[in-house]
């Protein structure tokens, strides 16, 4: 009977465990992916407002700048991830950042991408160039 209690021994280290771990492991990756994906969305969000924003004013931020702070602020929060594009456009009176990151295997796997858009408030806008004439 002893032999028989050591062979289920064997069996639970050599297939449960390992089972186990790979369960823990995934969860793991899991919530890192969804923080990074929570940190995309939030500055691209942030950094949408921002330029719609500064683009009211008479002396506004570059489009060079607001990309150069968004590739700064989410490289700072990402865990797993690494920034791979990122742009910033103002068109027809609104603001459009887009952001795609890379999971893992040195920038070669999973490719996720966030999109954002912005109003500029065009009233304002008109009355401004109006004041101008």
């Amino acid at each position: 009977m002893v032999e028989n209690e050591q062979g289920a021994v064997v069996v639970e280290v050599s297939f449960i465990i390992p089972v186990i771990f790979l369960i823990v492991m995934m969860v793991l990756f899991f919530l890192f992916f969804f923080f990074d994906m929570g940190v995309i969305r939030s500055e691209a969000c942030r950094s949408a407002n921002e330029v719609a924003r500064e683009w009211r004013n008479t002396e506004h931020m570059s489009i060079e700048d607001a990309e150069g702070s968004l590739k700064d602020r989410i490289e700072e929060r990402l865990i797993l991830a690494d920034v791979a594009s990122e742009s910033v456009s103002v068109m027809l009176g609104t603001v459009t950042v887009k952001v795609g990151i890379r999971f893992l295997l040195a920038g070669k796997g999973l490719e996720f991408s966030q999109t954002v858009v912005a109003a500029v408030n065009q009233r304002e806008e008109w009355m401004r160039i109006v004041g101008q004439s």
